[in-house]
């Protein structure tokens, strides 16, 4: 005889045995570099891109510069975002001009359009605090 094992279940509350929830699990977050391969991931791990990173927030106060932007102060789940691609332009994969700090909403916005690039790139020239020029 098979002995069932009940478990409490975290996603519906109710005890059933292990693996029988009615209720399916949540999709797994998709990150924006998930994909990334060969070089680019390699960079984004070394001491080298550690660093700048640190400085680049640092620079940015640890504001997302889009929030602050908007007459928001958000310093949490804060990234330092490539406002031209590594992939596009490798050569300014380390220029000051060319990262910005960004929260987590926000890197995501854009990553997937490319129409903030300009407002990024007023924004990451501009001291914190002071609206960029539109």
């Amino acid at each position: 005889m098979q002995k069932i094992h009940l478990i409490a279940c975290g996603r519906c509350g109710r005890i059933h045995p292990r693996g029988q929830c009615p209720i399916p699990p949540a999709p797994r977050k998709q990150y924006y570099n998930s994909g990334e391969r060969g070089p680019i991931r390699i960079f984004r791990s070394s001491i080298v891109w550690q660093n700048k990173a640190k400085e680049i927030k640092h620079r940015d106060k640890y504001l997302c510069r889009m929030c602050l932007d908007e007459g928001r102060i958000n310093n949490k789940n804060l990234s330092v975002h490539h406002i031209v691609p590594i992939a596009e332009a490798e050569d300014r994969k380390l220029d000051n001009d060319n990262l910005i700090t960004l929260c987590w909403d926000h890197h995501q916005l854009v990553e997937r359009d490319d129409r903030y690039r300009d407002h990024l790139a007023a924004l990451a020239t501009s001291p914190p605090g002071l609206k960029a020029e539109k």
